[in-house]
Parts: C-alpha cells; sequence; structure tokens
C-alpha cells in the first residue's frame, strides 16, 4: 500500500477545494449531491444516501472547454499562474467552475 495524502477545504456555500498527491480539485454541491473536476482533470458526480456510507459516483473524462475556461481565467492579464498567489488561483478556479455549471 503507497502512502496516501487527502486535504479538503471548505470554502462556503457548497464549495470545496481539494489537495492530494496529485493535485489541486475542486467541488460543488450539497449533502446527498456533489460535482467537481479532480486532481487529474476528470469530472466527478457524486450522489450518497447521508449516514448510510452508500453512494453512487462517476467520472468522465475532462471537458476541454471547462479546462481552457480555467486556463485562461488563471493566465489572464498576462500573469503567469507561478505569479499568482494561491487566493488569486483560488477565486479564478471558483468564478470559471460557477460559470460553467449555469
Amino acid at each position: 500500500m503507497g502512502l496516501r495524502f487527502r486535504k479538503s477545504l471548505n470554502l462556503g456555500k457548497g464549495f470545496k477545494l481539494n489537495l492530494s498527491k496529485s493535485g489541486i480539485g475542486y467541488s460543488f454541491g450539497f449533502k446527498g449531491f456533489r460535482i467537481g473536476k479532480t486532481a487529474k482533470g476528470k469530472n466527478r458526480k457524486t450522489i450518497s444516501l447521508p449516514g448510510t456510507g452508500l453512494s453512487y459516483q462517476t467520472e468522465t473524462k475532462e471537458d476541454s472547454s471547462i479546462v481552457k475556461d480555467i486556463v485562461k481565467k488563471t493566465t489572464r492579464d498576462d500573469k503567469s499562474i507561478k505569479d499568482k498567489t494561491f487566493d488569486e488561483i483560488v477565486e479564478d478556479v471558483a468564478e470559471s467552475f460557477t460559470n460553467n455549471i449555469k
């Protein structure tokens, strides 16, 4: 068994930022239903029955339009993602995510 790392940060209003050894993912939802993007770029949808431990999860390949939008947002103003603060990156990802679920 290999070493695993995962930390989930609740940013409020159903938005979570998920940190893992693979990278940064994010999700949006509420108890019983959640959609998001994994650190590896896959879309994930989860439906669960809270309190039972039962859930159903699907994963699909990345949606290039969402990924392109996030890349566009995180590199605006001719600023490389390397030059951005963590807060700026989180804002850009959250904005892209909410724009794509409308």
